[in-house]
């Protein structure tokens, strides 16, 4: 196996749990919603800012590669990434404001956006993968 290919099904296992975790948080507050529970609640709220915390977790410490980065510049990397430290050192007073701002307005689209570059990566593999035979 090419050095290419091992770099691309990496970046895909990376780009696989951010998109993971970000449709994690739309399903669990669907079910939270059900059960009575909102965004203003400290434990949906909380949970939820697990899952932003794990998928920023893959660009924090640099598991996705520039190489994939720098082909997608629409997408906010930094602001991404720059979540998983906000929520790590929980600045309180503002937290649960960002938090429900960025889970109704931008989750969705990150979704989006990494979602077709996981769809791109694979495309990507599926190529290499042949050129090898």
């Amino acid at each position: 196996m090419s050095d290419k290919i091992r770099a691309i099904k990496r970046d895909l296992g990376y780009a696989d749990i951010i998109v993971d975790r970000l449709m994690r948080i739309e399903e669990y507050l669907s079910r939270a919603t059900k059960d009575g529970y909102y965004l203003d609640d400290d434990y949906v709220l909380d949970n939820l800012a697990f899952q932003l915390f794990q998928a920023g977790e893959q660009l924090a410490q640099g598991k996705l590669s520039e190489n994939t980065k720098s082909r997608y510049p629409n997408i906010p990397w930094d602001d991404i990434r720059k979540l998983r430290n906000f929520i790590s050192h929980s600045y309180a007073q503002k937290r649960n404001a960002v938090l429900i701002n960025v889970i109704e307005n931008d989750v969705p689209k990150y979704i989006e956006m990494l979602s077709g570059v996981r769809g791109d990566l694979l495309h990507l593999l599926h190529e290499e993968q042949n050129k090898e035979g």
